[in-house]
């Protein structure tokens, strides 16, 4: 028996009404390959502060969405991305609801036939198997991440630690640093860390405003906190954590130059797999290991590497290529 084909309608994503909003919601909470990056309210703050032309296709049987996918681009560009990465999100592509992959394969050759004349890059959780964007006509590179189960016990965890993790944490508490969640009290102060590790990394630093308005966009769905290490009654290092369904996520922070050496930062990380045991999540996903010094640190937390997917389709693929390489190296 043949299917019926899946119907699609194309929206700028500033256009989406309070319904189509609540909607596309209720795909994500029934999605079992959503993240919180697919969050409508979240990609609608980053499309307006960073002036992108965003859409979202939206998969439909009847009159019910069964699945969807948002993408930006720059304006006068032809690079067409889920997410868009400057902005911090981390993963994209298409959502659906259970059983319903054929709307992801569905989804992706939309998406090509929308953007005839465009590049598209895709960087895809790991809930969605790579052999969907092959049948779709992308081609594919993975690259890991890595997930700590935090459904057993804090003891362990402990014991998957490498030692110099451990060492780093004892470290931290014999100097009698302390990790308190305030959120709000200290955002300001979370921007300025955050500004110390881009200026020290090449990272892009957006300023402070965008930085609050990013934690108030993330109250509701996806709930953002803020975890920060104090020393002498100084913020010396902080990490945003993102709570969505079972899943916590640390996203973006870092430590102080001068404070590196402390352990504060791996006291922070075991703060929040001790916060993700005892709240009832089950999994903390550290969101890549695509950078190779941090790569090296954050296996020592242990856990399970994942391949995550990077896609990337062009009519034209040695334009692709080269538009691609210089997208990953410029963000």
């Amino acid at each position: 028996m043949t299917r019926e084909r899946t119907k699609f309608k194309v929206i700028k994503l500033n256009e989406l009404d309070n319904l189509t909003i609540d909607h596309l919601k209720r795909v994500l909470a029934f999605s079992e390959n959503s993240t919180p990056f697919h969050d409508p309210e979240l990609n609608k703050f980053i499309s307006v502060f960073f002036s992108l032309e965003s859409y979202v296709i939206i998969a439909l049987d009847g009159d019910e969405i069964y699945g969807f996918i948002i993408c930006h681009k720059k304006q006068d560009d032809s690079l067409i991305t889920s997410p868009y990465q400057l902005s911090l999100l981390t993963y994209g592509g298409p959502v659906s609801l259970p059983g319903k992959d054929h709307i992801i394969t569905d989804l992706l050759r939309k998406l090509k036939k929308n953007f005839l004349k465009d590049t598209i890059y895709i960087k895809s959780g790991y809930k969605i198997p790579t052999d969907l964007y092959r049948k779709s006509g992308y081609r594919i590179q993975t690259i890991p991440t890595l997930l700590i189960d935090t459904d057993r016990s804090e003891q362990l965890i402990w014991d998957g630690f490498d030692n110099r993790i451990r060492r780093n944490i004892k470290k931290a508490i014999k100097h009698n640093i302390e990790v308190i969640i305030e959120n709000e009290r200290y955002l300001e102060q979370f921007a300025y860390v955050y500004k110390d590790v881009c200026e020290r990394t090449g990272l892009f630093f957006h300023g402070p405003d965008y930085y609050k308005k990013l934690f108030y966009t993330l109250q509701n769905d996806v709930k953002m906190s803020i975890y920060y290490a104090k020393y002498n009654s100084n913020i010396i290092s902080a990490m945003s954590v993102l709570e969505y369904k079972d899943q916590i996520n640390p996203w973006f922070g870092g430590t102080k130059a001068n404070f590196i050496d402390t352990g504060a930062g791996s006291l922070i990380y075991w703060e929040i797999l001790k916060h993700a045991c005892s709240g009832g999540f089950r999994t903390f996903d550290f969101l890549g290991l695509d950078i190779g010094p941090i790569a090296f640190y954050k296996r020592g937390f242990g856990g399970t590497e994942i391949d995550i997917c990077h896609a990337n389709y062009s009519p034209f693929l040695k334009r692709a290529i080269r538009k691609i390489s210089r997208y990953l190296i410029s963000h």
